[in-house]
Parts: structure tokens; sequence; C-alpha cells
């Protein structure tokens, strides 16, 4: 018994922390395109509570297709938030 609480505690405070991602999903992906305000602060709740990659929404949504229609916000957005220092996988989901 004392072994595992020794090696579970081993293990809470050496082993870095797993990387967190989250699923970002269509309205607010098209609204991270819409509202770079919004952005910022999305950005900064992100970091705080330390997630490193986004999964964002990359297909047809209400008639809007980014990365077919709007590829050159859609770049700057993946450009913005690697900037920030995140991961960020593009995902279709219909």
């Amino acid at each position: 018994m004392a072994l595992r609480v020794l090696l579970l505690f081993l293990a809470c405070t050496i082993l870095p922390a797993a990387p967190k991602a989250i699923w970002v999903w269509e309205t607010e992906t098209l609204r991270l395109l819409d509202d770079r305000a919004y952005e910022t602060r999305v950005v900064g709740l992100l970091r705080e509570h330390g997630f490193h990659t986004l999964f964002l929404y990359a297909d047809d949504y209400r008639g809007r297709n980014p990365i077919l229609n709007e590829r050159t916000a859609y770049r700057g957005l993946l450009a913005r938030l690697h900037a920030a220092g995140f991961r960020v996988e593009a995902l279709l989901g219909s």
C-alpha cells in the first residue's frame, strides 16, 4: 500500500501533465473567424486552462465553408493560433 501511494505521489509530482486538447465546434469556429475580440478572449482562456491542441471545425455549416470559401481568413486564424503556441488540427465533420 505504501509503495502504491509513493508511486502515485511521484507520478503526480514528477511526470509532466498530459497535453490538453479541445474541440472547437462549428459556431465557435465561425465566430473566431468573424470576431477578433472573441478570438483574443478565447485564446486567453485556453492558455489559462493549459490547452495545447485545438481541433478546429473546417467543414460546411449553415451555408458557410471556411476552407473552401474563406481560405484567407481561415489561414489567418490558423497562423495566429500557431503563433500563440497552439497545435491546430482542422477537422471535417459532416
